[in-house]
């Protein structure tokens, strides 16, 4: 689905993808469109109104994810790492940072002057020559996404959220004890947090008093962490303002111009005044979850999971 208006309507855009198929991640900047399966991966021109997806031939198994990179996307295979074209939209991908360490490398930030950093199954590796040679700057810990925010770089992880000040030379704990971190965002001067809660999830859902996981926000560079959930428990849906819903399971966090936006196991809501209160803007069958992409303004949606899954 997509919706220019902020999210208060949406269009179908599935028309061309397989019947009954489904995705488990979503992708999209000024060119295009990528969604994904574990299996299949289609992509579609964000300028042009036919209903054709292309289907990538190059994977086949095991794929992760889909991640930003300057020369074009990232694909982030289970097994084999990250992947990117050697010339954009030519289906000709290539294997990037081989050989960096014998785990698995499960996503990449890139920073000025030929700088990288990945994110692996043992910590993260720099790069300050464009990734022909590599130093680890941090171990003990699985990674699983960056952020840059004005000069401060945040990772989501296994065991909760790092901060580096310097560039990813150094890095520090700022955020434990939440749980492994689901998703890392920067939303407008904030940088945003998702994490999968703590303990067994049938234990979670069934002794939250509000929601399972948390959602945590920080105003001043990743230092301090609040949690901004507690609205989500008391939501309201937008067409009937007398019906209550209440979130129990938060999956994804963004921001439009004014609004942001949150999908969870009932929806999606949207707030208008920094996640004080939400609107229920987009009622789902309970126990499915949506990921969001962003272009241009341009808001897209897709169902990438079920609660309890992965």
């Amino acid at each position: 689905m997509s919706s220019n208006d902020f999210g208060k309507t949406w269009d179908d855009i599935s028309t061309g993808l397989p019947n009954g198929w489904r995705a488990s991640y979503i992708y999209a900047d000024s060119h295009e469109i990528m969604v994904g399966s574990e299996r299949e991966l289609f992509r579609k021109n964000r300028h042009t109104a036919s209903s054709v997806w292309n289907k990538e031939y190059y994977f086949q198994d095991h794929l992760g994810g889909i991640l930003q990179g300057k020369e074009g996307p990232y694909v982030y295979d289970f097994w084999m790492g990250l992947f990117q074209e050697g010339l954009r939209g030519s289906g000709l991908w290539e294997p990037r940072f081989k050989g960096v360490t014998d785990a698995a490398v499960r996503t990449v930030i890139e920073l000025s002057n030929n700088q990288l950093l990945i994110g692996c199954d043992n910590g993260i590796f720099k790069s300050v020559d464009g990734g022909a040679s590599w130093k680890q700057v941090f171990d003990s810990t699985m990674i699983f996404q960056f952020v840059l925010k004005e000069g401060i770089l945040i990772a989501g992880g296994s065991e909760g959220v790092l901060r580096s000040s310097d560039g990813g030379e150094h890095w520090s704990w700022v955020a434990k004890g939440y749980g492994p971190i689901r998703k890392v965002r920067v939303i407008g001067d904030q940088i945003a947090v998702v994490t999968n809660g703590v303990g067994p999830w049938e234990e979670m859902m069934k002794e939250a008093d509000g929601t399972a996981n948390s959602m945590l926000f920080s105003s001043d560079g990743g230092v301090s962490w609040k949690a901004m959930e507690n609205g989500l428990t008391a939501d309201r849906f937008l067409y009937d303002p007398e019906k209550e819903i209440n979130a129990k399971f938060i999956h994804d966090i963004i921001r439009v111009d004014g609004y942001l936006l949150c999908s969870h196991d009932t929806g999606i809501s949207r707030s208008a005044d920094g996640g004080q209160t939400w609107e229920l803007i987009l009622p789902i069958e309970y126990g499915q979850l949506y990921g969001f992409a962003i272009a241009q303004k341009t808001i897209y949606l897709a169902k990438v999971g079920i609660l309890g899954g992965c």
